[in-house]
């Protein structure tokens, strides 16, 4: 999906991705990543190292 003008950094389009961390959104123009509230990506991280 994206999401037309709704970076808070640069106001540049962001479009929805996942990876083996889970879901985040992504900036096309400054790069810049946002991870949802409930997704937190260095726990999911130790919760695979030590699983």
């Amino acid at each position: 999906m994206i999401l037309f003008k709704s970076c808070p950094r640069c106001s540049g389009d962001r479009v929805s991705e996942s990876d083996a961390y889970g879901p985040y959104i992504l900036c096309l123009v400054c790069g810049h990543m946002a991870y949802s509230e409930s997704v937190n990506p260095v726990e999911t991280a130790r919760a695979r190292k030590t699983g």
